[in-house]
Order: C-alpha cells, then structure tokens, then sequence
C-alpha cells in the first residue's frame, strides 16, 4: 500500500503543524506542557474561537469580515470603560452587544445598499473602530477595575476557564 503524501498533508497538514508546534515549545520550554499554562492558552484562545464561529459562517456565504477585532476592541473598550465607572455587569454586557451588532448592521447595509466590496467596506470599518478605540481610550490600556470583576473573569467551570465553555 502506498501512502499519498500529498493527500495526508492536504487533509492532516494543520494537525502535523500544531504537533510539530506543541512538541518544539515543550522541547523549549519544561513549563509549557504544565496544567496551569494549557488553561491559560485556552482562557487566552477562547475568544478567538467565538469570533471564528460566526467568521466561518461569514467565510461560508463568499464573503470577508476584516473589522471583527476591530469591532471586539470598540465593544470591550466601552465595556471596560463602563465596569470602571461601577456599571451593573447587565448593561455593560447589553451596551457592547448593542455596539457590535450596530456595527455589523452598518457594514451589512454599506455592503448590501451600497454595493461595496465586502472587503473594502470592512477594510474601512476596520479602521474606523481601531480608530475610535484609540480615541475613547487615550492610547492607555483601561485598568482599575474592581476586584470583584476580576474574580468573576478568572472563574472556572469543571476545571477549565470559563471564557473556554463559551466558545465550545
């Protein structure tokens, strides 16, 4: 029997990289395979795994969003900004929904109804929210938030970080 190399690279390529990438970093590094470090990888990749949720689906349908971090940066910074000030977690949660789903209303219709290009209408609302995250947030990172909400982030759930339960 012969083995169709190409075949088993095209169908398995992703899966030898991340092997060939876990092996080197443990290689390097006697901590990377150590419990507390995969949950953190998880805690950090977990919201990459929600937006690339709703990306393949966009993916799927023949377009491209560009502006997805972008609009989760505009979201979280107004939703940092508001947890700072003592908001109700509710409303802070309902506001950054609010902002991302106005944002995506807005490149759906500069897409739709002005017939742009998917990815120059996005391309430009990309810049629009890395702009206005700058803005509202004075080039300096949001901090000082109350101890409270930094225990509710760091939550697990049968043993693993919560952030990772929404994401699967």
């Amino acid at each position: 029997m012969r083995v169709d190399v190409k075949r088993v690279l095209k169908n398995y390529g992703i899966l030898f990289a991340f092997v060939l990438v876990c092996g080197t970093l443990a290689w390097l590094s006697p901590v990377f395979l150590r419990w507390n470090n995969i949950l953190n990888v998880i805690r950090q990749s977990s919201i990459y795994g929600i937006m690339a949720v709703g990306m393949t689906f966009v993916i799927l349908t023949g377009g491209i969003d560009l502006s997805v971090g972008s609009i989760l940066a505009v979201a979280g910074a107004l939703a940092a900004g508001m947890l700072k000030v003592g908001a109700a977690l509710p409303w802070v949660v309902l506001v950054a929904l609010a902002v991302g789903a106005t944002i995506g209303l807005a490149n759906g219709l500069i897409i739709t109804v002005g017939r742009i290009t998917p990815f120059v209408a996005t391309l430009g609302m990309m810049s629009i929210g890395r702009s206005l995250t700058l803005i509202y947030c004075q080039g300096y990172p949001i901090s000082g938030f109350n101890p409270s909400f930094a225990t509710s982030a760091a939550a697990t759930f049968s043993a693993s970080p919560s952030p990772s339960w929404s994401s699967s």
